[in-house]
């Protein structure tokens, strides 16, 4: 009938944005497509995928397989798409790296479209009603640059702003402000994985305070731009403490904790991501009892996104706030869920993309869709990266929410 007739075109929009994607945006770590998650990308085009044909045959199987079950229980999508995926064991690695939650977004965007209303507004409702505050990352470090800088990344965080736009903004000025300097000191201008520059500079306390000539040189004050930082410290991880492999220090938990109070009563820092190992539980919660009324300390590594290390952190007293990947748990029910356990608990969201990435601006959606406090979606620069940005801004005036924007849990 006419309706099935309208869901079928939805499906056609999304099968042709599928084979319209970028080929070029395939991920390969250590030698094989896709390792430990990392390049399975947000939604449309999960890295996995190597062929248009490929492509076209999974959209086709997911809307056979899966479209009944996702159009008649629409707030079941993640749910429906696990069963499915235990019953279709047969797509064995790519349901493992996303093709679960390949499905899960199909089938979300294109009730989205059948509906006709905007992915953030199908997925949160009414309570969509606040976009978040970017966490740029503009200077790289750790696995992501080719340099002598062991903090993974140094981000700007416009707290100051008014507005999604003005962020946006003085993230921008702010970003090329540094470019400009660091190209004055002969340092190099080219970009890591998420977009940020990748200089060698002679510590990664210099890193801060370039960043900090760089929002004072762009007219700002710390007042207006505070700085974040992701450490990733569950690549140190060695014999019981932590070496920072680039500059060969060595911290034991306590250490490396002091290293954190010290850098945050000298610069204006409001957040550390992942400051410690991913199972060093104790030191989380000496850290978040020493630091956290002052700052967030976000875990990512930590927590992967999964309620079930969440409780745990919860019970623990360890980490603040939350880092969102949806290809981290999997699916998009599994994700809401995890967002919602760490509201319920006090705890601030930060949506986020990954390392490796495409054009596809889902998490933007998402972010606007859970309220969330917090958005990294890289520096601005790299299309990958400024698609997110891009997307938020078209929410932000197709539906006059420019203003309604802070940080919220």
């Amino acid at each position: 009938g006419q309706e099935t007739r309208k869901t079928d075109a939805a499906v056609g929009k999304i099968r042709r944005e599928i084979l319209a994607a970028p080929l070029s945006a395939l991920q390969k770590r250590s030698g094989s497509v896709v390792e430990r998650g990392i390049g399975a990308l947000i939604l449309l085009f999960p890295a996995v995928i190597t062929q248009r044909t490929a492509a076209a045959d999974l959209f086709r199987r997911a809307v056979e397989d899966g479209g009944g079950i996702f159009l008649r229980q629409r707030a079941r999508t993640g749910d429906a798409v696990v069963k499915l995926a235990q019953r279709r064991s047969g797509f064995g690695d790519l349901l493992a790296h996303g093709g679960v939650l390949l499905r899960a977004f199909i089938a979300a965007k294109a009730l989205a479209a059948h509906y006709k209303q905007p992915f953030f507004r199908y997925l949160g409702g009414t309570n969509a009603q606040k976009l978040p505050v970017p966490m740029m990352n503009i200077l790289n470090g750790g696995a992501h640059a080719a340099n002598n800088v062991d903090i993974q990344e140094f981000m700007i965080v416009p707290v100051g702003a008014k507005s999604f736009s003005e962020a946006v903004r003085m993230g921008s000025e702010i970003y090329h402000t540094l470019g400009g300097i660091l190209k004055q000191r002969g340092l190099a201008v080219s970009v890591g994985d998420e977009g940020g520059f990748a200089p060698n500079l002679a510590s990664d306390e210099e890193a801060i305070e370039v960043i900090l000539e760089a929002v004072s040189s762009a007219g700002y004050t710390t007042d207006e731009v505070k700085i974040t930082l992701d450490a990733a410290a569950s690549e140190w991880t060695a014999n019981d403490g932590y070496l920072l492999p680039k500059r060969g220090t060595k911290y034991t938990s306590a250490q490396l904790i002091s290293y954190w109070e010290k850098l945050c009563e000298k610069y204006p820092i409001c957040s550390i991501e992942d400051p410690l190992g991913e199972e060093d539980w104790p030191a989380w919660t000496t850290v978040t009892e020493k630091l956290g009324k002052k700052i967030m300390l976000v875990g990512d590594d930590l927590f992967v996104t999964n309620s079930t290390r969440i409780r745990e952190g919860i019970g623990r007293k360890a980490a603040n706030a939350l880092l969102v990947k949806p290809n981290q748990i999997g699916t998009l029910t599994e994700t809401l869920a995890a967002v919602e356990l760490a509201k319920e608990n006090g705890m601030k969201i930060v949506m986020s993309h990954r390392s490796g990435e495409t054009e596809d601006t889902s998490i933007a959606d998402i972010a606007v869709a859970v309220n969330a406090g917090f958005i990294k979606s890289g520096a601005p620069c790299r299309s990958d990266r400024t698609a997110k940005y891009n997307r938020l801004l078209r929410i932000a005036k197709e539906n006059e929410m420019d203003e309604m924007y802070g940080t919220g849990k």
